[in-house]
């Protein structure tokens, strides 16, 4: 950005000609950024002992946006391993660290099928 905004706004197909968003044009065609992401649920779907499980979308996005092939993607707590079936899927290696057996398992074993 060229000059700060001083307001909070929408920019919306309509607004963007206004003097405060002139500066701001992440993409020549008009893309709209959004800082929401929209991701279904899926927890109970993918594994019942476990309350945190994530969907499978969310790694998925920050993992293809900030690494490439072949990279390596480490996940400290990894829980249910979703973040590093993301990474196997995106062609990454993975290390997933869980200090819980059964997570450890059932990680194991939906990283293998």
């Amino acid at each position: 950005m060229k000059k700060p905004i001083k307001k909070r706004f929408v920019r919306t197909q309509d607004n963007q000609n206004e003097d405060i968003y002139k500066e701001w044009k992440p993409n020549e065609k008009g893309a709209l950024p959004s800082n929401l992401i929209e991701i279904s649920s899926e927890s109970r779907r993918i594994c019942d002992f476990h309350t945190a499980v994530f969907p499978l979308a969310l790694p998925k996005l920050f993992i293809n946006g900030s690494t490439d092939k072949g990279d390596l993607v480490i996940d400290p707590f990894a829980g249910t391993f979703t973040t590093c079936l993301a990474a196997k899927e995106l062609s990454r290696n993975y290390i997933g660290i869980e200090i819980h057996k059964e997570y450890c398992d059932f990680g194991e074993k939906r990283l293998i099928s």
